[in-house]
Formats: C-alpha cells, sequence, structure tokens
C-alpha cells in the first residue's frame, strides 16, 4: 500500500508499506517457448497471467501485474578465432512488458478517517542490451567479461516504485 506521509520536516512524500493478506487467491499461467533459427540465432518469448485476489475485501493484491510477456533474441557465436583460441560470444537483446500493476494509496481526511484510492500505474516495458564474451586463459580457466544497458529506452514511474531509469553494467568473471 502507498501512504502519502510527511517528513519530520513537514514535508510531504511517498511511501510504499507492504502488508500481508490473511486470505488470497492466486491463480495463473504461464508458457514459455525457445527456437533456434540460422546457426546461431535463437528466440525465447513467455506469458505470465497472475490473477491475485485479496479475498477479505475481493479486490487485486496491490502490486500485482496480471499480464507479463517477456522476450529475447540472442546472437551466439563460437567460432570467433584469434591465432589457435576460439573466442565465443554472445549478444542478447532482451525486453519484459507489464500490464499496469494495481497499488492502493491511503491518506486520512480531517474528520480521521482513512480513505483508500486505487491507482493503476500504466503499462511498461523494459528492455536490455548484453555483449558477454568469454576469454579461454588456459584448457579449464576462463575469464568472462560481460557489459550491458539495462532499460535502454529510460523508462521511469516515479508514481509507483517500478523502475529507477536507465542503467549501465560491466562484470567480470573468472572460473576454474
Amino acid at each position: 500500500v502507498q501512504y502519502d506521509v510527511t517528513d519530520e520536516n513537514g514535508n510531504p512524500r511517498k511511501e510504499m508499506r507492504y502488508e500481508n493478506v490473511a486470505d488470497a487467491r492466486i491463480m495463473g499461467i504461464d508458457v514459455f517457448a525457445q527456437v533456434n533459427f540460422l546457426k546461431y540465432f535463437s528466440f525465447k518469448g513467455g506469458y505470465t497471467f497472475a490473477d491475485a485476489i485479496n479475498k477479505d475485501d475481493d479486490t487485486q493484491i496491490s502490486g500485482n501485474s496480471k499480464h507479463n510477456i517477456t522476450s529475447a533474441l540472442s546472437f551466439q557465436y563460437s567460432k570467433l578465432r584469434i591465432g589457435s583460441r576460439h573466442y565465443p560470444f554472445v549478444v542478447s537483446f532482451s525486453g519484459r512488458y507489464s500490464s499496469p500493476r494495481i497499488y492502493y494509496s491511503e491518506t486520512t481526511d480531517a474528520g480521521g478517517n482513512t480513505i483508500t484510492t486505487r491507482n493503476d500505474s500504466p503499462a511498461y516495458s523494459i528492455w536490455r542490451l548484453m555483449y558477454t564474451q568469454r576469454i579461454p586463459i588456459k584448457a579449464s580457466w576462463n575469464f568472462e567479461i560481460q557489459a550491458g544497458i539495462d532499460n535502454i529506452f529510460n523508462h521511469v514511474d516515479n508514481t509507483t516504485f517500478i523502475n529507477p531509469g536507465r542503467t549501465f553494467s560491466i562484470m567480470a568473471k573468472i572460473s576454474f
């Protein structure tokens, strides 16, 4: 539940609190498929439906997104050679679509009564681009670097705490 609160300096702000539901009914379905094509490409896709009802008041559970779709297109190439070594890499473009999430806000009127209002966030999608490069060091040692951009199109929704915006990442890993 999202609350309108006032901080110690008298400034209004929103605060998100999670509350347990005593009796809930959650029904849904997940579907996933993957296909490889043109030797180096693969496509993955999934769909999730989740109907989450608070049975105490017959309302959707706060934060629930009924429909979610995920997809990923990857290019994996393992034949890049420099000298006698292979340097496989993967480039992937993936995304997630979420239907509107339901949130409730509570305010208190002048008479001390609590007023609950339903707020639906807009539907949104988040897209990511990742590059992964493996570099063999020895027969059983590998070095891997990964660089990516998450939330390429910089989706930000400040009203519901969904996503902070575009982020960049770099990772290095040694396995043996």
